[in-house]
């Protein structure tokens, strides 16, 4: 007898120790029967799923599932029980949950099966991996941004070994040309052409530095008035091939200095405006470029207008990529429009193209500023 109870003892001492332990378990943890009614469920499925014990106690397993999973659920449980064949792993399965609220979020989720006297029990064994699921989509996101940098920095290399040393050869191809020259015209026009050899190697150089820039120096908000930005940049352009016969409108609506990135702000001027320029139309009457500028909440909108050659639509879905030159008439380094919606990107801004072959251009900059007087 007293063996007996001994027995009896240890067994109920198991038995409040498995409901211990699953009361104190961090992951929620449910039992159902073969028809999916809820038989039991921890403190930790109350806290996940907001049901009460009382609430979810009967209830089919569906309640925590959507439509389109709990008629999985039926059709899976019941192959199980017919052929005991699993489908899904047991031991670490994916799936959504559904609050009492309706809030549907990632799970990941373990079975467990035991028959007792000729019926059929499953205990599920759910955790919340939110958390979880938003660091991996992080991660794949960081490594498919350094595959499109590595595959950049492949081109890049590439093309930075030929920009560099065409220039260069061109200088000394047009040097022996001069040393053997007698003819003071001739000279003057090899002096000529070396001197805009050197100085598209020197825009080359540069837009590899202000990339280099964006890649590694954060933001920085500094005081900006856009009428003298916008006159530094064409005092800057002054130099480029008929742009004395294009009209210049600017429109600065925008009176008060604004607190944003000046240096990234004028390279994205910079780059829009020669482009205008460039890509003009030499067949129009009146060929112009027009720069607007003005502030709504806090956001500065910068927009760039022409009635240059205009882009095609293959053009305008290219126009951005590293080295891309939709034109015969490009003659740069195909890094200026990368450029720029790499530092608009930088900026958290956003850029718009509306462009039609043959009848110019509009490129719209939204870059997030802040009010030097607020």
């Amino acid at each position: 007898m007293h063996n007996l109870g001994l027995s009896s003892q240890l067994a109920m001492l198991e038995k409040i120790k498995d409901i211990l332990l699953a009361e104190v378990a961090p992951e929620a943890i449910l039992i159902i029967d073969s028809t999916s009614k809820i038989l039991y469920v921890n403190a930790a499925f109350e806290q996940l799923f907001g049901y009460t014990r009382e609430e979810a106690i009967g209830s089919n397993i569906s309640i925590i599932q959507s439509k389109e999973l709990a008629s999985a659920h039926v059709i899976g449980l019941n192959r199980y029980l017919k052929t005991g064949v699993k489908k899904l792993d047991w031991q670490s399965t994916r799936t959504r949950g559904l609050s009492k609220h309706k809030t549907d979020f990632p799970i990941e989720i373990r079975f467990s099966h035991v028959r007792v006297d000729g019926s059929d029990y499953f205990a599920a064994f759910i955790k919340d991996i939110t958390g979880i699921v938003a660091q991996e989509k992080q991660i794949s996101s960081q490594n498919e941004e350094l595959k499109k940098k590595n595959q950049e920095l492949d081109n890049f290399a590439y093309r930075v070994s030929h920009d560099l040393r065409a220039p260069l050869l061109s200088v000394l191809g047009l040097v022996n040309v001069y040393r053997l020259s007698d003819d003071r015209e001739q000279q003057k026009s090899i002096i000529n052409k070396i001197e805009k050899s050197v100085e598209k190697l020197d825009l080359f150089i540069k837009q590899i530095i202000n990339l280099s820039k964006n890649e590694r120096i954060e933001p920085t908000f500094q005081e900006v008035n856009m009428a003298d930005l916008f006159h530094e940049v064409l005092e800057d352009l002054g130099y480029m091939d008929a742009f004395e016969n294009i009209e210049k409108r600017v429109n600065v609506l925008v009176k008060a200095p604004l607190l944003i990135d000046g240096f990234r702000l004028k390279m994205i001027c910079m780059n829009l405006i020669s482009n205008a320029i460039r890509y003009h139309n030499q067949y129009v009457e009146n060929p112009y470029v027009s720069l607007t500028t003005e502030q709504t909440d806090k956001n500065l909108h910068l927009k760039v207008t022409d009635n240059g050659i205009g882009m095609s639509k293959e053009t305008r879905e290219k126009i951005f990529d590293m080295y891309y030159r939709g034109s015969d008439r490009s003659s740069g380094s195909g890094l200026g429009m990368y450029i720029v919606k790499e530092m608009v990107t930088r900026l958290g801004g956003q850029i718009t193209i509306e462009s039609e072959l043959g009848k110019g251009s509009s490129i719209e900059i939204t870059v997030p500023l802040r009010l030097a007087n607020p």
